[in-house]
């Protein structure tokens, strides 16, 4: 599944992060929305699933910030 998962997220062009939906089917995985901008407020389901995959929210919106940064021309 993070095989697929990241497929998707590299085939659609996603940076930074981004939510894959997907739905087993006989055991196989199917994407079914890649989500570029999904919401990231402490009581979304996305900072939920960064807390099961242990990243600290704090951590996640400094990566962004830096990521942000990092691609800005004034840096």
């Amino acid at each position: 599944m993070k095989k697929t998962a990241l497929n998707a997220y590299r085939l659609l062009g996603c940076r930074d992060y981004a939510r894959v939906d997907m739905r087993l089917k006989d055991d196989a995985p199917y994407v079914v929305e890649v989500n570029a901008n999904p919401d990231i407020s402490l009581d979304a389901g996305f900072a939920r699933s960064l807390k099961v995959a242990g990243i600290r929210y704090e951590r996640f919106i400094g990566e962004i910030i830096s990521y942000a940064v990092q691609r800005s021309p004034l840096c």
